[in-house]
């Protein structure tokens, strides 16, 4: 069978448009917009809340950066309701983005004003999430299989942390969930709830070849 060359650009470019517009619909049904940069923006106001957030349109798995955003507004709006002490609660998402040769990296910084013991002082906390050519990276497939991710990685954090007057509450594998790749070093982001000493956010970044040429890949 054959096919136009009109027929097979016209293929191609419906393609190339089928990204974006899923990215027009994840923001769009968080309720934002995306900017002339390439940012969705999402601001929220409610009763006792204000809520700002903003995430990169070009991500490649938008469906779990909305899945986490709607999950977070919800348990933001759900507290404040529940215990909000009247007055008003603001709470921002900031993006970072990280890339190396063959990956791309979305670090969110969360400031979360929940919970009792914040009153007047924000816990500061991460989301990462990581997309490589076959498809998201975790922590459970950063490193080659049968890995143990805590084991290389807690040495050399604590390492680090203990210059900087702070420790790891819990050394273990969901500690070092949010992390971002460049093609220099993973960088590790460890929220203030994670750490004692030092109250943090900190992060750690870890050369590439201090991690023994473990890395997945």
């Amino acid at each position: 069978m054959r096919i136009s060359a009109l027929a097979l650009a016209a293929t191609a470019a419906f393609l190339s448009l089928a990204p974006a517009a899923s990215a027009q619909q994840s923001c769009g049904a968080l309720g934002g917009t995306p900017d002339v940069t390439g940012i969705c923006r999402i601001h929220e106001v409610g009763a006792g809340y204000e809520r700002t957030a903003a995430f990169p349109v070009d991500y490649p798995d938008q469906q779990a950066v909305a899945d986490f955003l709607a999950q977070d507004r919800d348990g933001f709006v759900s507290w404040v309701d529940k215990f909000g002490r009247g007055r008003v609660y603001e709470e921002t998402v900031t993006p970072t983005m990280y890339r190396s040769a063959r990956t791309q990296s979305l670090v969110l910084r969360i400031v979360d004003p929940t919970g009792l013991a914040h009153e007047g002082h924000p816990d500061i906390r991460y989301r990462t999430f990581t997309y490589g050519a076959g498809g998201p990276i975790t922590i459970d497939t950063l490193f080659g299989p049968g890995s143990d991710s805590a084991a290389i990685l807690t040495p050399v954090v604590q390492h680090a942390l203990k210059a900087r007057n702070a420790a790891l509450i819990e050394p273990d594998r969901g500690s070092y969930r949010n992390f971002a790749i460049a093609d220099e070093a993973v960088t590790f982001f460890f929220g203030e709830s994670q750490l004692v000493g030092n109250g943090g956010p900190l992060t750690v970044a870890v050369p590439v070849g201090e991690l023994g040429g473990r890395l997945q890949g």
